[in-house]
């Protein structure tokens, strides 16, 4: 997905008050049919009564609380997710639903579609349950 840089008025997690150059991390943001995992936080379900805006909302919340366990960034930046989303099968409708936020708050984001990953969250180091 092609999106522009992000600018300074948005920023992620923690940054200093002088802040004003991005400093990109990785964040893979895995989507699986039923629930949609951001980092190391905990699943956010794919409830189909949620709107869109309240999916995207939730992953958005999410990104910042995972962005602040990444601790400070260098004196003088600020954090912006480069995003890695891992579709799972069944993982589209979500994804589709999420991504303009995505777009919107112009963070750059792959995809990749696993089609064959027995279990996807040993890619991101969590275990299913």
């Amino acid at each position: 997905m092609d999106s522009p840089r992000h600018t300074v008025g948005h920023q992620w997690g923690y940054a200093g008050r002088r802040a004003t150059v991005g400093f990109e991390r990785e964040v893979t943001i895995l989507v699986q049919a039923d629930r949609i995992f951001v980092g190391r936080q905990p699943p956010i379900p794919c409830d189909h009564y949620l709107s869109s805006r309240e999916l995207s909302a939730a992953v958005v919340a999410s990104l910042h609380r995972d962005a602040r366990t990444w601790g400070p960034p260098p004196e003088n930046f600020y954090w912006v997710p480069h995003i890695n989303f891992l579709i799972s099968p069944g993982g589209n409708i979500p994804y589709e639903r999420i991504r303009p936020a995505i777009e919107r708050h112009g963070l750059i984001a792959s995809v990749d579609y696993r089609l064959d990953a027995p279990d996807p969250l040993q890619k991101i180091g969590l275990t299913s349950e």
